[in-house]
């Protein structure tokens, strides 16, 4: 059994925090979103630890490029027609090969708790993939 429960349990086969060392990168697609990333950034600020976040731009005419990179994120602008849900989030993955996990998040997204990277990272060793918001095991 795995726990997310951390340093908090007894049991031989618990998972402890210690153990969440992956690399991970959170990628943001961005245009004009300026207004929603502080709301995100604060809540990946909060983690622990703090992930690496990359906003991938295309064409904002707002202050969204500003915001990002003030909050210590990679920034990559791409015009607006080059924009492609799938392709341009595989687009960051290529362009930062580096790490174990990576996250897709969108501008208006944020996370409620200060543990959800760790438990993104329990469900990655544990072998569980996350669909649409929601956790399966494997088959």
């Amino acid at each position: 059994m795995i726990s997310a429960s951390y340093e908090e349990s007894d049991e031989k086969n618990v998972l402890k925090s210690s153990d969440l060392n992956l690399k991970t990168l959170i990628i943001i697609p961005t245009r004009n979103g300026s207004s929603d990333l502080a709301r995100l950034f604060r809540s990946l600020s909060d983690q622990t630890p703090e992930p690496d976040v990359v906003v991938v731009d295309s064409s904002s005419s707002d202050s969204t490029v500003e915001v990002a990179g003030s909050n210590g994120a990679m920034v990559y602008s791409i015009p607006v027609s080059e924009f492609n849900h799938g392709g341009t989030r595989q687009l960051m993955v290529d362009k930062n090969p580096d790490y174990d996990v990576y996250i897709f998040m969108t501008q208006d997204a944020y996370l409620a708790d200060e543990h959800a990277i760790e438990h993104i990272r329990v469900m990655v060793i544990s072998g569980v993939r996350g669909d649409r918001r929601m956790a399966y095991p494997v088959d």
